[in-house]
């Protein structure tokens, strides 16, 4: 796990705790990665933020007033070897960004550069895409009723039984 995320979760996980896991096992240790992402949490005035440093969480911590995401957690490929269990989708992650956007593009360096890009024909960078399998179809329809055309007019927009369930 992120070291961030053991500071945002009131230091409750150290080095070295066990805990259970749906897969690869029945269970792993935490130990602290900093090369992966970190907690998304929303504070108390507002803003919502990845935080990806010690430093940060720790200076955050009691502003923190809602864990949003708690960050990602690294499983190396020896569990899976280890269980015979089959290896699970990576979700959509900067290195396949980069094969997608090609090797001569550099990643935004922020949200409104990232959506340049997006709008330009390029890719979403993956560090600006929201947590989409977190809402539900109620608050989905909700936040395409707050959007406006250029024009103005509504969005129209329409999901199949299928896909609701």
């Amino acid at each position: 796990m992120h070291p961030a995320t053991l500071y945002v979760l009131g230091e409750f996980l150290a080095t070295g705790t066990q805990m259970k896991t749906e897969r690869p096992g029945k269970a792993c240790g935490v130990v602290p990665v900093d090369s992966i992402e970190g907690p998304t949490v929303r504070l108390k005035n507002g803003d919502v933020l990845r935080i990806d440093d010690e430093a940060t969480a720790k200076r955050l911590k009691t502003g923190i007033e809602r864990i949003l995401d708690v960050g990602e957690i690294l499983i190396s490929f020896g569990e899976f070897l280890e269980n015979n269990h089959p290896l699970v989708p990576a979700g959509y992650c900067s290195e396949w960004w980069q094969l997608d956007a090609g090797c001569g593009v550099k990643p935004p360096k922020d949200e409104v550069e990232a959506l340049a890009m997006a709008r330009a024909g390029g890719y979403l960078h993956p560090d600006y895409t929201w947590f989409w399998d977190d809402i539900t179809w109620t608050r989905y329809g909700h936040s395409l009723t707050q959007y406006r055309g250029r024009d103005g007019s509504p969005p129209t927009y329409s999901v199949s039984r299928q896909a609701r369930q």
